[in-house]
């Protein structure tokens, strides 16, 4: 098991916001529930979370398929930055951007 190490006070501010984001935002969440289900029925609630996915899931699987078909030469074929970071990052291909919306990003989108 590793040592606990201390963390510094900015580390534990950072942390501290975080948690308090978090619960915020759960409440925010637990409220607009409690607010939705009163307003709604059951059956409406479902409808609009099974719409809500057809429209989301094209747009995933979309930006999915350049990972997907991707591979190959990378755009910036393989240059770095003074810095030495790359310059449009790892993992950028041409046969990622020019197959992933031509073999699944535009059929999905004419299929919906």
């Amino acid at each position: 098991m590793p040592p606990i190490t201390k963390k510094s006070g900015n580390e534990q501010k950072n942390t501290n916001i975080a948690n308090l984001l978090a619960f915020f935002f759960g409440v925010i969440l637990l409220i607009h529930f409690l607010i939705i289900s009163y307003c709604f029925s059951w059956v409406d609630w479902i409808t609009i979370l099974i719409f809500s996915m057809l429209f989301i899931v094209p747009g995933y699987l979309a930006n999915a398929g350049m990972v997907i078909v991707g591979g190959g030469k990378p755009i910036d074929k393989g240059k770095f930055w003074r810095d030495g970071r790359r310059i449009l990052g790892d993992h950028k291909t041409l046969d990622g951007l020019i197959k992933g919306p031509l073999y699944i990003g535009i059929p999905i989108s004419l299929g919906r």
